[in-house]
């Protein structure tokens, strides 16, 4: 929506056109396992797992591993003929694809060969096809899945799928790592000594099956967390809320679990040890650099928020919650043992619960014995609303007015919602978007709001939650300039 604001301040008038978009960025599991298969696709992946649960070799791959295509007979990593010859990648992408989706798969393919450069030469290069008996093709069908490494059919073709949704860089980035010849991280053989599976919340158990040694070669390099061929903690669970995978207890809560940003130092140097190339990530830039404004992931405080209505004592208000809570998160969405921030007026009636009161049918009484075990509504606690808030500091968008907000957000319970807001000294306060019954779902979401000021403005985020029945928590929040990040 675009929102004309006028605001007088000192004698001076401002007309500044506000441009507001939000878009809601999938979880892993809408759009791809590991980021990517849709629902009709699963049905037809369910199909394919019971067809093959005697072995034989299938006419057409079959899907094991979430969005990977795996042929029964094939080792893939370790079998150097599905390696692509001398790193050269012909390709051809389909012509159904709009312009912006176009760009956007050219650009992940570019930033995985320049990562990957080597000592100034190219390690992996990805060359329009002219000739090639033997080429990528890049397919617009339905979700998000390739095959292991150089498997071409019988017309040539490596055929990657990228259906609606998964045209993300980093999604493109994690599906031709694939054809590169990468399993996911997860799978690899020494996987069980780094992070725990929660098997009675997986839906399907083979995607999360340990690849033996003679499929997967780690290369000798360390279990990377953070390797754009990871999971994330919730994904491919049966019930969202409940993460999937979480890290030792010996790394930390502050670790994240998969990310679709960009590849890791380890993804690149896996990459050129597989093809040969020497180890070289000394040309590759970290971090937002200068176009980041504010961060906060909840770690170790509120960073730079502070509470709108304060109060001391016993009353609602927004806390960092560092474990499990009876009628909101299991955990933050980094790890899914890592803080959050956590508003519920009735929180401080409930903070007594221990994490084993916690389940997926309610809040176990736990003043009863298992026999006579009863579930607390937070209808019975209390019917009055209330609204907590915290702000961001004044933040300063780029020059050209850009900025992007992006936060993940999580509603629980059946009456309670979220309003942002921006104002400034030169921007009249006004609502960005409201968050309530439409768009609540009781897992994490990853949203992105979008904002044009037309110059450099500086200006300040407000959150406020509106609680009756239920709770809001807000994690890995970023705001930064131009583009929003997932999106670049």
């Amino acid at each position: 929506m675009a929102v004309n604001v006028f605001t007088y301040t000192s004698g001076l008038v401002l007309l500044a056109l506000l441009v507001v978009s939000v878009t809601c960025r999938p979880t892993l599991e809408d759009t791809h396992q590991g980021v990517g298969i849709s629902s009709p696709e699963k049905a037809n992946v369910a199909q394919a797992r019971s067809d093959s649960v005697q072995p034989k070799v299938p006419d057409r791959p079959v899907f094991i591993l979430g969005d990977v295509e795996i042929p029964l007979h094939r080792n893939a990593i370790r079998n150097k003929s599905m390696h692509w010859k001398d790193g050269i990648v012909p390709f051809v992408v389909d012509n159904d694809y709009p312009d912006t989706a176009r760009a956007t798969i050219l650009a992940g393919l570019h930033e995985i060969e320049a990562d990957v450069e080597s000592q100034g030469t190219k390690c992996i290069q990805f060359i329009p096809r002219t000739t090639e008996q033997n080429y990528l093709r890049i397919k617009r069908g339905t979700g998000c899945h390739s095959p292991i490494g150089f498997d071409p059919g019988e017309d040539g073709a490596v055929v990657s799928t990228l259906g609606p949704g998964c045209e993300i860089k980093g999604i493109v980035m994690h599906e031709i790592l694939h054809v590169l010849g990468f399993y996911h991280e997860q799978n690899r053989p020494d996987r069980d000594l780094y992070v725990d599976i929660n098997e009675t919340n997986v839906a399907v158990i083979r995607d999360f099956y340990i690849r033996n040694e003679t499929i997967i070669d780690t290369m000798g390099t360390p279990y990377d967390f953070e390797s754009i061929m990871h999971y994330g903690a919730y994904d491919a669970g049966k019930v969202h809320r409940y993460p999937v995978i979480t890290p030792k207890p010996k790394y930390g809560k502050t670790l994240r679990l998969g990310q679709r940003l960009g590849l890791s130092d380890i993804d690149v140097m896996k990459i050129q040890m597989l093809y040969h190339c020497p180890i070289d990530t000394s040309h590759i830039q970290r971090g937002l650099g200068d176009r980041l404004i504010d961060y906060c992931d909840f770690a170790f405080g509120m960073c730079n928020f502070s509470l709108g209505n304060a109060t001391t004592g016993s009353g609602p208000t927004w806390v960092v919650q560092n474990e499990s809570t009876p009628d909101g998160p299991v955990g933050g969405i980094s790890n899914g043992l890592d803080p959050f921030l956590f508003a519920s007026k009735e929180w401080d009636e409930l903070s007594s619960l221990t994490t084993e009161d916690v389940s997926p049918q309610g809040i176990r009484n736990s003043t009863t014995t298992d026999s006579a075990a009863t579930t607390i509504a937070p209808s019975a606690i209390s019917k009055t609303p209330v609204t907590v808030t915290i702000y961001s500091p004044l933040l300063t968008s780029g020059d050209d007015g850009r900025a992007c907000i992006q936060f993940a957000l999580f509603q629980y319970g059946p009456s309670s919602y979220l309003d942002v807001f921006v104002s400034g000294p030169l921007l009249q306060r006004q609502r960005l978007r409201t968050f309530g019954d439409v768009s609540r779902m009781e897992f994490w979401v990853r949203y992105e709001i979008k904002l044009d000021m037309g110059t450099k403005a500086e200006f300040q985020l407000e959150f406020v939650a509106y609680l009756l029945e239920g709770t809001v928590s807000l994690d890995d929040y970023y705001v930064v300039k131009g583009n929003c990040i997932y999106a670049d």
